[in-house]
Order: structure tokens, then C-alpha cells, then sequence
């Protein structure tokens, strides 16, 4: 008998066409239902249940993530050390304060003298080291009030190159403007956090897609000097004397011209929100290895006969704008203090960009949703 309905076509048999129709409407099954491997894939790509087709082979982040998440839940993992790491960034971002005010605190007297009036530089010690204190430790204790300590932080680092006399000196106002990008980012992020958790409709979206913006492009500042360093470094290199000399130069032009071509990518593709993420994840990790060779503050010092003694056979001099005078001396200890300096700067633009990795662009990138790490779930329930 007919299983079918009301047959489509006069007579006693079917035909052809409705035959066919028979055939293929008795071979549909849902997936769920045991239906073959190639209507599964079909239907689960239509349903969208996040299934993948088998014939696509894993990468090798994703095997190795498989492979972790056989032993542990790696969603688990996310969830648990994401606000931990998200912690740490901080502290990495504010460390560069903390060192600083301490300094400060110590070194009152000499910081005071570096003003040439006493009552102005008192005034101006007194300001950075209650601002770098209070605000840090405000981020790290109580971040719901990020737009109160950034401002106060971002201010500071404005007003300190002014300050100590160093708009001249362009590695240190290009590293303090990559910290102020990361305190812009962790701002707009706190605020927008602030304003979910107390149901607001984003009455600042605007304000905090300008902020996102403006630290994005304030974050590879620290970058851009060093490729304009290296790119001064390839022009120079030209004036040659011998055969050594030419490939000396030639392979150290090849290595500056190497770099400099990534940092200008990393740049690039950072300012507009492609791929950032990960670019900003592996700047930081190259920006804390350079750091740790340019500025190793641990080899300087040394301890002995119950005192720390400054090895200035082994220290020279980085990068700093001086008074013009023929009779300046400066201590051992001073250039170390300089060293130190740079060095928790290096780490705070590193914790800046890992809350580029943390946070993501933004709303104003070409790519907002990017992923550091695949998405892994288990095979069993």
C-alpha cells in the first residue's frame, strides 16, 4: 500500500519522479538518529552545534590542547586562572609605580635637590609619591575604581617627563606612553565591567571606544623608537674599511633590518586591530627578554663585607638627557637607579600589552573577536 499520502500522479503506478521523491525522503534520518557520516556533517553544519568536520585535521595548538584536556577540563582551567592572570597584568602594569615611589620615598632629599627650588620640589616629590602609591595599590585592591586611579596614574606619567626634564629623552617618553595606552585599555575595561554590574544601558560606549582606541595606539610607542633606532642603525652602517668590517656591518644591517620590519608589522597590525592578540602576547614576551639584556639589573650589584657594592666595570651608561655642565659627576649608584628604572618600565609595557591579549582590541578593530587559544571541549558528557 501507499506509505506516502495521496499519490502526486493519475494511475495505478508512481512515477518516476515521485519514486525518486520516495527514495530519498525514506534515507533522511537526523543525526541524532544514527543517519550516516556525510548527512550528519550536513545537518550539524546547518544546526550550527559547533561540531567540526573530521576530514579537519587539527592544528597543533589544537592537538596539544586535546591533549591537556584529556587530563584536565581546560574550560576549567580558563575560568580559574583567567582572573588570575588578569591580576598579575595588573601588577606587572603598576609595578613601574610602586618601584618609583618607593624610590622616591627613599631618595627624598636627592629627589627634592633636582628641583631648583625647595619648596616646589618638595611640593613635586611629595605628589609623585603619594600618586604612584595610592593609585597602584588603589588598582590592585580595589580595581571598581579604575576611573579614579588611571587618570591619577596617567596624569603622573604625563607630567614626570616634564617634570625631570626628559622630553628629550625619547625612550623614556615613548615607554611611558605605552604604559599610558595599558592604563587606557584597563580603564575602559573597568568601566565597562562597572556599568554591567550595575545594569547601566553604556551610557559611556562612546568614551570607552575612544579610550580602547587611544591606548591600542598609544601601545606600540616603545616599539616605534626602537624601530626608528634600528632603522638609524642601517643608515649609518655604511662607511666601510676591510673585508671583516663590511661583513660585520653587513650582517649587523640584516639583523636591524630584520627587526625592524617586525616591529613595524607588530606595530601596524596592533594599531589596527588585526591579529593583535597574539602579536601583542609575543611582543611582550620578546619586549621582557630585550628588557632583560639591556637593563640586567642583578649583574651590577654585588654583596660584600656586610654591604651592596655597585660593579661599575661591568654598567654603562643608558639612555638619559642631562644638565649641561663640564663638572657633573654622576654616582655608580645613580646609574644604576636609571637601570632600574627602564627595567620595570620594560615589565610595565609588557603587562600593558598581555591586557591587550587579555582584554582584546575593541570595539574599533578589523578584527574584534580573534582567539589566542582554540576552543576545546571534551568528547565525553
Amino acid at each position: 500500500e501507499d506509505i506516502f499520502g495521496p499519490r502526486l500522479c493519475c494511475g495505478d503506478d508512481y512515477s518516476e519522479q515521485n519514486i525518486n521523491f520516495a527514495r530519498m525522503a525514506s534515507q533522511i534520518e537526523l543525526p541524532s538518529g544514527g543517519a550516516s557520516e556525510n548527512t550528519a556533517e550536513v545537518y550539524d553544519h546547518l544546526l550550527d552545534n559547533g561540531k567540526k568536520s573530521s576530514k579537519n585535521e587539527p592544528g597543533l595548538l589544537q592537538r596539544i590542547m586535546l591533549r591537556v584536556d584529556e587530563q584536565v577540563s581546560v574550560k576549567l582551567l580558563l575560568k580559574v586562572w583567567g582572573p588570575r592572570f588578569e591580576f598579575f597584568t595588573r601588577c606587572m602594569l603598576v609595578t613601574i609605580f610602586l618601584v618609583d615611589s618607593v624610590g622616591m620615598a627613599v631618595h627624598f632629599s636627592e629627589q627634592v635637590g633636582q628641583f631648583g627650588s625647595s619648596s616646589f620640589g618638595f611640593f613635586a616629590v611629595t605628589l609623585g609619591v603619594l600618586v604612584q602609591s595610592i593609585a597602584s595599590l588603589g588598582l590592585l585592591a580595589k580595581p571598581s575604581l579604575g576611573h579614579v586611579w588611571c587618570p591619577l596614574l596617567i596624569g603622573w606619567e604625563v607630567l614626570q617627563p616634564v617634570l625631570y626634564g626628559q622630553l628629550a629623552n625619547l625612550e623614556f617618553v615613548c615607554g611611558s606612553l605605552s604604559v599610558v595606552g595599558g592604563l587606557c585599555l584597563l580603564m575602559a575595561h573597568l568601566q565597562k565591567e562597572s556599568d554591567s554590574e550595575e545594569g547601566k544601558s553604556s551610557a559611556h560606549n562612546t568614551f570607552q571606544v575612544g579610550t580602547e582606541l587611544t591606548g591600542r595606539l598609544l601601545l606600540p610607542s616603545s616599539y616605534t623608537y626602537q624601530a626608528w633606532l634600528y632603522l638609524s642603525m642601517i643608515m649609518v652602517s655604511r662607511d666601510t674599511s676591510g673585508v671583516v668590517d663590511n661583513l660585520l656591518k653587513f650582517s649587523s644591517s640584516v639583523v636591524s633590518a630584520a627587526l625592524l620590519v617586525i616591529l613595524i608589522i607588530g606595530c601596524l597590525l596592533i594599531a589596527v586591530g588585526l591579529g593583535s592578540r597574539t602579536v601583542a602576547l609575543g611582543l611582550a614576551i620578546l619586549n621582557i627578554a630585550f628588557v632583560c639584556y639591556e637593563h640586567p639589573i642583578w649583574s651590577f650589584i654585588s654583596y660584600g663585607g656586610g654591604e651592596w657594592k655597585v660593579n661599575d666595570a661591568k654598567m654603562w651608561m643608558p639612555t638619559v638627557s642631562l644638565a649641561d655642565s663640564a663638572d657633573l659627576q654622576i654616582d655608580p649608584w645613580q646609574v644604576y637607579d636609571i637601570h632600574k628604572y627602564y627595567f620595570f618600565l620594560g615589565l610595565s609595557t609588557s603587562g600593558a600589552l598581555l591586557l591587550l591579549t587579555h582584554y582584546g582590541p575593541g570595539k574599533m578593530a578589523l578584527q574584534q573577536n580573534e582567539l589566542v587559544l582554540p576552543t576545546v571541549s571534551r568528547a565525553q558528557d
